[in-house]
Parts: structure tokens; C-alpha cells; sequence
């Protein structure tokens, strides 16, 4: 009897631990991505639908529970963007499209750039990384750092 309430007990534990859709996490020996509650909701969204639009109507969208954001600066052939980390080690790329308000001088670093004036960019694409793989929104054709 006791063994039995004891089971019961470790699966009631384990139910309550994993209840929230688990947590998400990526071993570097395994390559396993195990998926969270923040991961599943960000996959729900339809990136392809934010594209061509001001990147503060993709942010809105996003689980707010990211733990940073910063600007970023691809390289020559794509102009940057957003990057939004989250606590799991997963983040989302919003690359701008041609750059219009934020970025005057070309020259200019990130740090540079408005925060406020970048929001309103044009998003030309969304991703959803792992620190290792692409769980959504690459393309194999382009090149992303």
C-alpha cells in the first residue's frame, strides 16, 4: 500500500512539474530540443504574416517574458535588426528590411540606433533559434550569422 501511494505521489510531482509544457532546453551532445510553454507559443505565430509589416506588431505578438533585447548588425547583404532573447536560451531574429529612420548614417553601430525609430522598420524576416538549430523562419538559401 505504501508503495502505491508513493508512485501516485511521484507522478502527481512529476504532472505539476511538467504541467506548464516542460521546459525547454538543447544539450549540445544530443542536438535535443525538448519544447516550452514560451517556445510553443512563438511557433504558433505565422511569421510569414508579419513580413513587410513595422516590426512593433510582430513584438506585441511575442511572450513578453523575454529576458533581453538588442539591436543587431548582420553584415553587408542584410541590414539587421532586433534580437530577442528568452530565459530557455531560445531567441527570435527580426531582420529590417531597407532600414529608413534608424539608420541615417550608414556607418552607425547598433548601439547607435533608436530603439523607438527601429520598432518601426519593416520586418523582412522572423526567426526562432535554439543557440543551435532553427526552429522556424530560416531559409537554407540566405545567409544568417
Amino acid at each position: 500500500m505504501k508503495k502505491i501511494i508513493a508512485l501516485i505521489a511521484f507522478i502527481s510531482i512529476c504532472y505539476m512539474a511538467f504541467a506548464d509544457g516542460g521546459y525547454t532546453y538543447t544539450n549540445r551532445y544530443t542536438n535535443r530540443v525538448v519544447v516550452d510553454s514560451t517556445t510553443s507559443l512563438i511557433l504558433q505565430l505565422d511569421f510569414e504574416s508579419f513580413r513587410g509589416k513595422p516590426i512593433d506588431s510582430f513584438l506585441v505578438k511575442l511572450p513578453q517574458n523575454y529576458s533581453s533585447i538588442h539591436k543587431f548588425f548582420a553584415g553587408a547583404k542584410v541590414p539587421g535588426g532586433l534580437l530577442i532573447e528568452y530565459a530557455n536560451g531560445n531567441y527570435v531574429r527580426i531582420y529590417m528590411q531597407h532600414p529608413l529612420c534608424c539608420i541615417s548614417n550608414p556607418h552607425a553601430m547598433p548601439s547607435q540606433w533608436n530603439l523607438n525609430e527601429l520598432k518601426m522598420e519593416k520586418a523582412a524576416d522572423i526567426t526562432l533559434n535554439d543557440g543551435i538549430n532553427c526552429l522556424k523562419g530560416c531559409h537554407p538559401d540566405k545567409e544568417y550569422d
